[in-house]
C-alpha cells in the first residue's frame, strides 16, 4: 500500500504539460481510429495514470478513460469519500465510483459517440476486467494501443527529469545511510526507509540482505512525485577475490552507458564472470522491476534523455546476491549518474 506524501504543486509540474500530455495522446487516438482509450490500474503498476493525471492509487485498482476529445474521467472501486482528496491532488475532476469497473465505462460511453474503444497495453490487463468490458461493450470494437503512454513517458520533460533528479537523490541518500559494515540489516533498513520516507516518496521498497560471511546487500527503489528510481550497493565484510571482478565489469558497463548503447552490448562489455547477469530498466519500468516489459523491448538503444536504472548482480548458489545499481541520465557522449549522493562503485 502507497503510504506515503501524495501532493500536486504546479511549481513542479504545472496544469499545462498534463494537458499537454493528454492533448499529445489524444491525437495519437485520433490518428488510430478510437473515439477513447482505457488505461487500467492498480495500487502496484499506474505509472501511465499518475503521468496523464497525477492520480495516485494508493489502493485497489481503476481505470481512466481519455476520450479523443475532452476532459479525461477515472473510475474507481474506492468510495466517493476519497473524491475530494482525489480532486486536490490531481488534475481530474470527473470522477466515478462503482463496485464494477466494466458497468461504470458501460454507462459513461453511453453518451459518447459512437467508434473503437483502445485498450492501453491490453496484453497486462486482468482477464476478468478484459472479458467484462467485452460482454459490455459488444457494439464497440476494442484495440490493443501497446504501450504508447510507456512510449510518451519514456522521453520525460525538463520538470520530469527534475523530479527524477529528486528521486534519484533520495535512493542514493537511503542506501548510503546504510554503507556501514557494523550494522544489522534491520538498522539499514529502518535507516533507508526512514530517509525516504522524510524526504517526501509516495512509495519505498527497502532490500536488505545477507550475503553469508561475505557481507550484506542494500537496495532501495522510491517513487517520488510519481517517478521511480532505484540504487543499490553490496556492503563487503570479507571481500572475496571476485569482488573486484564484479565492480570492474560494473565500471565497464557503466562506460559504455550512452544514447545507442543497449543491453547486449553492456553485457559483452562486463565480461564473463560466471552468474553475472546485468540489466537496464527505464524508470517507467522500476515501478515493477521490469515484470511488464515485453520480451522485445529489453534490448532496444537508449535514446538520449532517457532515465534508466543499470543493476549488475552476482547470484551465488546458496548464499544470495551481490547487487550494484545506480540511475542514470542518457546523453549523446555518455551517461550522468543520478545517485550521486551515493559514493560511486
Amino acid at each position: 500500500m502507497k503510504r506515503g506524501l501524495v501532493v500536486l504543486k504546479p511549481e513542479e509540474v504545472g496544469a499545462e504539460e498534463f494537458s499537454l500530455r493528454v492533448v499529445r495522446l489524444q491525437s495519437a487516438l485520433r490518428n488510430s481510429g478510437v473515439e477513447c482509450a482505457l488505461i487500467y490500474g492498480d495500487v502496484y503498476h499506474s505509472g501511465d495514470i499518475t503521468y496523464l493525471s497525477n492520480l495516485c492509487i494508493y489502493w485497489n485498482e481503476g481505470l481512466l478513460a481519455v476520450p479523443a476529445q475532452g476532459p479525461v474521467t477515472f473510475f474507481t472501486k474506492l468510495s466517493p469519500r476519497v473524491h475530494p482528496w482525489m480532486r486536490r491532488t490531481s488534475v481530474v475532476e470527473d470522477l466515478r465510483s462503482g463496485p464494477n469497473l466494466a458497468e461504470l465505462v458501460r454507462t459513461y460511453l453511453a453518451d459518447r459517440p459512437a467508434g473503437a474503444v483502445g485498450l492501453v497495453e491490453a496484453s497486462w490487463w486482468p482477464k476478468l476486467l478484459a472479458d467484462e468490458l467485452r460482454a459490455k461493450l459488444r457494439d464497440r470494437p476494442l484495440k490493443d494501443l501497446g504501450p504508447v503512454v510507456r512510449r510518451f513517458r519514456e522521453q520525460p520533460s525538463g520538470a520530469e527529469l527534475a523530479l527524477l533528479a529528486r528521486g534519484a537523490e533520495i535512493s542514493g541518500e537511503a542506501v548510503a545511510l546504510g554503507l556501514d559494515p557494523a550494522l544489522t540489516n534491520p538498522e539499514r533498513a529502518g535507516r533507508a526507509e526512514m530517509r525516504a520516507r522524510m524526504a517526501g516518496v509516495e512509495d519505498v521498497y527497502v532490500f536488505a540482505r545477507p550475503l553469508e560471511e561475505l557481507g550484506d546487500t542494500l537496495e532501495v527503489i522510491t517513487e517520488y512525485r510519481g517517478y521511480w528510481t532505484a540504487a543499490g550497493r553490496t556492503i563487503w565484510r570479507k571481500p572475496p577475490e571476485w569482488a573486484g571482478l564484479l565492480e570492474a565489469a560494473y565500471r565497464e558497463a557503466e562506460a559504455r552507458l550512452r544514447a545507442g548503447s543497449s543491453l547486449p552490448g553492456l553485457q559483452q562489455a562486463a565480461g564473463s564472470l560466471p552468474g553475472l547477469t546485468i540489466d537496464l530498466l527505464h524508470h517507467t519500468e522500476v515501478e515493477t522491476g521490469g515484470d511488464f516489459r515485453l520480451p522485445e523491448e529489453a534490448n532496444r538503444p537508449l535514446a538520449a534523455g532517457a532515465v534508466v536504472t543499470m543493476v549488475v548482480r552476482r547470484r551465488l548458489e546458496g548464499q544470495g546476491e551481490a547487487v550494484l545499481a545506480d540511475t542514470y541520465a542518457i546523453e549523446e557522449g555518455g551517461a550522468r549518474r543520478l545517485t550521486a549522493t551515493l559514493p560511486p562503485v
